[in-house]
C-alpha cells in the first residue's frame, strides 16, 4: 500500500487530527494550570475553552479546511457558535461525571474530550465548507 497517497486522501482529517491535538493540549494545560492554582473546575473549563478556541478558528481555518476566504465577523462567529455548542455539552457531560458520577476533574475532562473531538470536527466542516 502507498501510504503517500493514503496520507494524501486523508490530508483534512491528518491536519485536524495534528491542530486538534495542539488545540487539546491548549485546553487541558490551561485547565490544569486553572485547576492547580484552585479556579473552580467549571470556570477552568470555560477558560481555557476560550484559549483553545481562539488557537484553534485560525488554525482550522488556514491549514485544516484551508478556508480561503478572508478571516470575518460571519465566520469567526458560527465557529464560536459551533464551539459554544460542544463547550455547552463538554461542561453538562463534565459535571454530570465529577459531580453525580464521582469521577475525578481530570480524567472526567479527558474521557469528555474525546466526545467533543468529534463533534468539533463535524461543526467545522459546517463552518468552513459551506454546503456541507
Amino acid at each position: 500500500m502507498d501510504y503517500r497517497k493514503l496520507l494524501k486522501k486523508y490530508e483534512e482529517q491528518w491536519h485536524y487530527l495534528i491542530v486538534g491535538c495542539m488545540t487539546t493540549l491548549i485546553n487541558y494545560v490551561l485547565y490544569f494550570l486553572l485547576n492547580f492554582i484552585g479556579v473552580h473546575y467549571i470556570l477552568g473549563n470555560v477558560l481555557a475553552w476560550a484559549g483553545a478556541v481562539a488557537f484553534a478558528y485560525f488554525a482550522n481555518g488556514a491549514w485544516v479546511y484551508r478556508s480561503t476566504s478572508q478571516r470575518s465577523i460571519r465566520e469567526a462567529t458560527a465557529f464560536v457558535l459551533s464551539r459554544l455548542f460542544s463547550l455547552g455539552l463538554e461542561t453538562v457531560c463534565l459535571a454530570v461525571m465529577v459531580e453525580w458520577a464521582g469521577m475525578g476533574e481530570y480524567l472526567s475532562k479527558i474521557i469528555v474530550g474525546v466526545i467533543v473531538v468529534v463533534v468539533n470536527y463535524l461543526t467545522g466542516l459546517l463552518v468552513y465548507k459551506k454546503g456541507v
